[in-house]
């Protein structure tokens, strides 16, 4: 892995650190597991680019090593440390909640129509 990668990587990991452990539930890295087990959620703006991928996609975003870092850092600014569980479970009430709303306007978008 080159130097840029592994200075991504280190910053990605100081971050969450920074951080301290999962915003939802009392989850901090212990002797099982380690950073790799926080995903950042994003949570505010709009997602430019995941995170966890910015170690390996760096490369293509076509800027210096002190840019990329940046981007980073702005990309991780829009986001809560989650772990991988309460992160799932998150996920997981969004999509039902865009489910539910989708098939709401459906309803409105039917009943407008029939009505007509």
């Amino acid at each position: 892995m080159g130097k840029g990668r592994e200075d991504v990587r280190e910053l990605i990991e100081h971050e969450k650190e920074k951080r301290g452990g999962c915003v939802r539930c009392p989850a901090k890295p212990n002797e099982y597991w380690g950073w790799e087990a926080f995903d950042w959620d994003h949570v505010f703006g709009e997602k430019l680019f995941n995170v966890a991928e910015a170690v390996y996609e760096s490369s293509k975003f076509g800027f210096r090593a002190h840019e990329v870092q940046q981007k980073v850092l702005d990309e991780i600014d829009k986001c809560q440390l989650l772990c991988a569980n309460c992160h799932r479970t998150v996920s997981r009430e969004r999509i039902r909640t865009r489910q539910r709303e989708a098939e709401e306007r459906w309803h409105v978008f039917v009943t407008r129509w029939v009505a007509a």
